[in-house]
């Protein structure tokens, strides 16, 4: 497992990234180093992603505030 800061703008942050992840009260996300994307329009869409990589099609997942 790795960590990101909730409010970096990267696939573990995001509502469409199909991975294993936790989210503390530190501010940070502890993630799998892979997951698949399923963000519609997506050049990674239905592939398998590491939790660090982004795109424009990023959108924050929805338990973080």
């Amino acid at each position: 497992m790795t960590s990101s800061l909730k409010s970096a703008r990267v696939c573990a942050t995001c509502q469409y990234w199909l991975g294993a992840r936790e989210l503390r009260e530190s501010g940070y996300i502890l993630h799998d180093n892979e997951g698949i994307c399923s963000a519609a329009g997506s050049i990674y869409k239905g592939k398998t992603v590491r939790g660090g990589q982004s795109c424009t099609h990023w959108q924050k997942w929805i338990f973080i505030k």
